[in-house]
């Protein structure tokens, strides 16, 4: 792996020593792994993949490495992607979302792009709904008001996008 430029610079976490696979795919996609932190467990931690410490841990390796993003080598749900992102800060990867850029990087036919958006909004939609649950938690949209949580307009924007999708690949079929 070089470290040019252009790839993004990242911080590999994993509850497993094996992390050929995961490696392979972050080189494919132009991801520089900068440090890896490996917390043994058995199954990830329900809310934040790893345990409260360790991610203390990643959040002060993150700095000091100067990475921009973290990579998980797992597939993570949507509470834990949140959670991760908030206190780890910038962008969250996990095997699928890696596996989605390498296909979008790759893309050749109107066909296949369009299937590959269709599979983007199809993995990013229950995280969308994470983030709308999370808002309605903390903000209100005005005094009194009977306004729309901002999210919920992106959710809704992604569904149709979806729709619109399905329409599309069905006329090329």
């Amino acid at each position: 792996m070089t470290d040019d430029d252009s790839s993004k610079r990242a911080l590999l976490l994993t509850t497993t020593p094996r992390v050929g696979e995961v490696l392979e795919l972050m080189e494919t996609a132009g991801i520089t792994p900068v440090a890896t932190l490996l917390q043994r467990r058995q199954k990830p931690d329900t809310s934040t993949y790893l345990g409260s410490g360790k991610l203390k841990e990643a959040a002060e390796l993150k700095e000091r490495v100067g990475a921009e993003m973290v990579v998980v080598n797992g597939v993570l749900k949507p509470n834990q992607f949140f959670n991760l992102s908030e206190v780890l800060g910038g962008e969250v990867y996990d095997k699928i979302k890696l596996i989605l850029e390498i296909f979008r990087e790759r893309v050749g036919s109107r066909e296949a792009s369009l299937q590959v958006e269709m599979m983007e909004l199809t993995y990013e939609l229950p995280i969308l709904k994470e983030y709308v649950h999370r808002g309605k938690l903390k903000e209100h949209p005005g005094f009194l008001a009977g306004g729309e949580y901002r999210i919920d307009y992106y959710v809704r924007r992604a569904r149709r996008r979806m729709a619109r999708l399905r329409r599309e690949l069905k006329a090329i079929e």
